[in-house]
């Protein structure tokens, strides 16, 4: 009888022992139902500019920008899930993030989110109020821009401008129902904003958040150009103003407004009142030059060291920090040596002296915006001594890289099952051994 209460006992903590080990074993994640290999997603949040309207198929900014950072290795795999919606405000924005299931799975699961928002908080009046000057209702009307278009077309030059004249008039008029539209626009902009911000950080707290600046649609040279340029400036206030509070950065800001304020070359928007397009939205070049603005964020390379002397046979890791280091570029540095016989580099920037000489490790950022170097002397002693050794294995030398375990989480998680099973047998098999089958 004590034997057999000694066996249970010996079985018993032979279990626990098990189960206490699989808790260490199975990673956190895949407790809560997720892997490691989560793939990594893009999603747009936005109004008909993030959503691509007045593009090209396929020649949108958010669609420019996943085709370029899919390639690249920290987003292997990149999913898009583009919820920008035409017409959205601010608000709409910010109502579908905290009411919207497809939203908020979305955020939760994102890598990056970029948004452009707030031009309809200020345009949309401002257009309407130009709709109204020449005679075409703005509500509810599925051709509105058509008509808009014909009448501005139709309107005599003098006409034309005398009718702008007086919807600048009604911006600088604090009486004008214009004016008032564009004070509320503002006033929900400031408000909104760091919402949005905070309901996302609520879903997600480490996705990358990129804020893109608005563009003025008028050309400089139109004399209403100011009154147009002062409203998205305010617009732009409001989306920087956000960008950092109490010393915490909660987005970075994607200047398109400098960008297009700079750009010469193809038009970057369709809006031209005196050929008759009231159409605020960017062409197609205007939309590759908002991906430009985000795929060429990257400021420098740095590499923390100019120069580095090793012995033959001895390694040497270089480290590359890329500025801003939440670039959305950020890229996988790609590493060369402009003499392998000298210095080799592999792929993570581990640097194997080879020979007496001097070799030049070049990092370059993979879109080949930025290079930064470093040089790595293989001195005549560390030559000397590498031959005085040469009979030694190079497998017993001391100054071998050390082997690379598999990071918990990943070797592991993909053998999970393997592991328990394996486990559940040995807790089988010592259970018969302490506990026969008495003949």
């Amino acid at each position: 009888m004590k034997k057999i209460k000694a066996q249970k006992k010996i079985t018993a903590w032979i279990m626990t022992f098990l189960l206490t080990a699989a808790i260490f074993i199975i990673p956190a994640n895949f407790v809560n139902g997720q892997t490691n290999s989560i793939t990594p997603v893009y999603t747009a949040l936005g109004d008909s500019i993030s959503y691509g309207y007045s593009a090209d198929p396929g020649k949108g900014y958010v669609d420019l920008l996943y085709n370029y950072l899919k390639v690249q290795k920290r987003y292997d795999g990149l999913k898009l899930n583009n919820l920008s919606v035409l017409g959205a405000t601010s608000g709409d924005l910010l109502n579908s993030i905290k009411t919207d299931q497809k939203f908020q799975d979305s955020i939760k699961s994102s890598t990056i989110i970029t948004i452009s928002i707030g031009g309809n908080n200020l345009l949309q009046p401002l257009i309407s109020a130009v709709a109204i000057k020449f005679g075409v209702n703005p509500a509810n009307n599925p051709n509105f821009k058509a008509e808009l278009s014909q009448a501005i077309i139709n309107t005599p030059a003098s006409d034309r401008a005398d009718k702008i004249n007086a919807v600048i008039a009604e911006i600088q008029d604090p009486s004008s129902d214009l004016y008032k539209s564009l004070v509320s626009g503002v006033q929900s902009l400031n408000t909104d904003i760091p919402n949005i911000i905070t309901e996302i950080k609520k879903l997600n707290s480490t996705a990358e958040i990129y804020f893109s600046t608005l563009y003025t649609p008028a050309n400089p040279t139109d004399s209403y150009y100011s009154s147009f340029d002062f409203v998205i400036q305010t617009i732009n206030s409001a989306i920087k103003g956000s960008a950092v509070s109490k010393g915490t950065t909660n987005y970075q800001i994607v200047d398109v407004y400098t960008a297009f304020k700079n750009h010469t070359g193809n038009p970057v928007v369709n809006f031209n009142f005196a050929q008759g397009s009231p159409d605020p939205h960017p062409t197609t070049e205007g939309h590759k030059v908002i991906f430009d603005t985000f795929s060429t964020s990257v400021k420098s390379i740095s590499l923390g060291e100019s120069a580095v002397t090793l012995d033959v046979g001895k390694t040497h890791k270089i480290n590359a920090v890329v500025l801003p280091q939440n670039s959305i570029t950020n890229p996988d540095v790609t590493w060369t040596s402009a003499d392998n016989n000298v210095a080799s580099v592999d792929e993570n920037g581990l640097v194997t002296a080879k020979a007496k000489g001097n070799a030049t490790i070049i990092a370059e950022a993979k879109d080949g915006s930025k290079t930064a170097s470093i040089t790595v002397t293989v001195s005549d002693a560390a030559a000397a001594i590498s031959n005085n050794t040469s009979n030694t294995p190079a497998s017993n030398s001391s100054s071998a890289p050390s082997a690379v375990l598999p990071q918990t989480g990943s070797l592991l998680d993909s053998n999970i099952f393997i592991i328990l099973g394996t486990l559940l047998i040995i807790a089988g098999t010592l259970s018969i051994a302490v506990n026969p089958k008495r003949k």
